[in-house]
This record gives C-alpha cells, sequence and structure tokens, in this order.
C-alpha cells in the first residue's frame, strides 16, 4: 500500500473508502496512458475489476463526488455499460439554480479545508466528466450537460478559477472536454460588440469576434473609467453560444469591514428579428446610511 502525503491534493475524495482512491488512481493512469504518452498500467484491469464489483455499493452510497469519480473513471476505461447505470443516478441527482444543473457532494468531507462551494464544484466538474465520456451512448443528455457547463461558467471569477487550486484543475478539465464536444458541431460565428450608452448618443468600447478558432479564449473588453455611461450594451450577432461577464472594481481609501455602499449590478436580454442578441448591463451604487438607502 502506499502514503498519501498531502490529502488535500486529492480535493474532496474520501480516502476512507477504496471505491473513491482506486477510482482516482485509476483516472491518474489511464489518462497518462492515452496516445502519444507512456504508461505502465498493470493495476489498471483489477481496479476496474475492483471498482465494477463495487459499484452497487457506490450506486446505494449518498455521496455524490464518489459516484461522479467513479463512474467517469470507468467509462474512462472502456465499461460505458457499467458507467450508464451510475449516469441514470447522476442524472436524478442534479439540483437546479437559475445557472444550471449542479450537485453537491452529498456528504460531509473529510477535507476540511474546502469549503461546500468547492465540493459542489467539483462533484459537478467530474459530473460533466463522467456526462462528456459517454458521448457517444444514448446516456449522454446533451441539453443537461450543456446546462451544467453553463453552470460551472457562471461560478468562475472573473479571472477563471474558482475557491482553490484542486476543483478550479477539474471543473477546466470538465469545460475543456465539454467544449470539445460542442466543438463537433462547426459553425460558432458572431460578433459581439460592446458600446457605453451616454445622454445623447452612444460610444463604442470595443468588439470580439468569437469563431470554432478561438472560442475557448476569455475575450475582455475594458471600460475606461471616464466613461460616464448611464448603462452597457452587449450586442451578439451571428451563430452560436456566449456567456458575458461583468466585473466591476473600486478602491477605498482605507479598509472596512462594513462598507457604506451597495453595488447593484442587473442586466436583461432581448432577442430581436434574425440572429441579433442584446444585453443591456446597468449598475448602481446605494449608498447605505443607518441602515436605510438614499439617493443611487
Amino acid at each position: 500500500t502506499g502514503k498519501v502525503f498531502m490529502p488535500s491534493m486529492v480535493g474532496g475524495t474520501d480516502l476512507a473508502q477504496k471505491a473513491s482512491m482506486t477510482a482516482f488512481v485509476l483516472l491518474a493512469l489511464t489518462e497518462c496512458s492515452r496516445p502519444g504518452r507512456k504508461a505502465s498500467i498493470a493495476g489498471g484491469a483489477k481496479a476496474v475489476t475492483y471498482l465494477k464489483n463495487s459499484f452497487n455499493n457506490v450506486l446505494a452510497s449518498t455521496s455524490n463526488l464518489r459516484l461522479a469519480l467513479v463512474t467517469y473513471a470507468l467509462c474512462g476505461a472502456g465499461e460505458k455499460a457499467v458507467a450508464r447505470r451510475g449516469i441514470a443516478e447522476l442524472l436524478n441527482r442534479k439540483s437546479e439554480d437559475p445557472a444550471g444543473f449542479y450537485w453537491t457532494q452529498g456528504m460531509r468531507s473529510h477535507n476540511v479545508r474546502l469549503s461546500a462551494g468547492a465540493l459542489t464544484i467539483e462533484t459537478t466538474s467530474y459530473a460533466l466528466l463522467a456526462l462528456t465520456c459517454m458521448r457517444d451512448t444514448a446516456a449522454y443528455d446533451p441539453h443537461v450537460a450543456s446546462s451544467v457547463a453553463d453552470y460551472l461558467t457562471q461560478k468562475a471569477s472573473p479571472t477563471g478559477s474558482f475557491f482553490s487550486t484542486q476543483e478550479t484543475v477539474v471543473a477546466i478539465q470538465a469545460m475543456i472536454e465539454f467544449a470539445k464536444v460542442k466543438n463537433e458541431v462547426p459553425g460558432t460565428d458572431f460578433m459581439v460588440k460592446v458600446e457605453a450608452v451616454l445622454t445623447g448618443g452612444s460610444q463604442l468600447l470595443g468588439t470580439k469576434n468569437i469563431t470554432n478558432e478561438n472560442y475557448d479564449e476569455r475575450q475582455v473588453i475594458s471600460i475606461p473609467p471616464e466613461v460616464n455611461a448611464t448603462m452597457i450594451q452587449i450586442t451578439a450577432t451571428g451563430v452560436g453560444k456566449g456567456m458575458a461577464q461583468v466585473a466591476c472594481d473600486y478602491r477605498l481609501l482605507e479598509p472596512c469591514d462594513k462598507c457604506p455602499f451597495v453595488i447593484n449590478v442587473t442586466a436583461s436580454e432581448k432577442s430581436t428579428a434574425g440572429d441579433k442578441s442584446t444585453l443591456t448591463v446597468d449598475v448602481a451604487v446605494s449608498w447605505v446610511l443607518d441602515y436605510g438607502f438614499i439617493d443611487q
């Protein structure tokens, strides 16, 4: 047996459960033995047999992370008939909020260093990896997979990261695998235009052309602080799917535990005839005084 010197590196994986750790190691072996790489996976067959024999217990477990991890590992090892059962159970356990479908870990983690939010991102990411791995089977649901990818995208910070390195790495891997599936259907080609709505007119702040060649790159358009806009309009024209994220920066003369203001960001989308959609973003600052609000 081996020793894990840094348990935090395996994220929310419950080390006390052999199935989780076996799946974790099996994934490392199979991902390192893909075409173009050399790796010895002599123990891989035994690991697959163990996970198949333990799968009923995994299905009965309340841990969504364990279920997603083992399902993904079995699918990656070519055991898609068994993995199909795991996908069906994952779909039954999914949750939903306005951002999309997601999975909580489902049980208390041994790793107190990870927050509930981090574990949700990690669990959801492994579920998306399992889903995309099954894309050539009837178990793959493109609507669910797309919704899960939307959830991860919207929960990311403006820099593309999450709570810690662990779930950020898994989430990026999951979104890349999903993007590969989406890119199997060519046709992404749309122009994004950002305008500042000013009194008496508008000012063009920048344009970005999104294609199949650069769809996986983060496109940034900065709004200069001297632009005194009442609103910002983001217009997309063409074919494809994208997400607009607004990041607001501000500076304080002194740090404060409870700042006397609230920043509210609201957005409304409007689709017009043809292939054009416009997102209007309004950012307002409300000053707080004696637990009441004064003028914005």
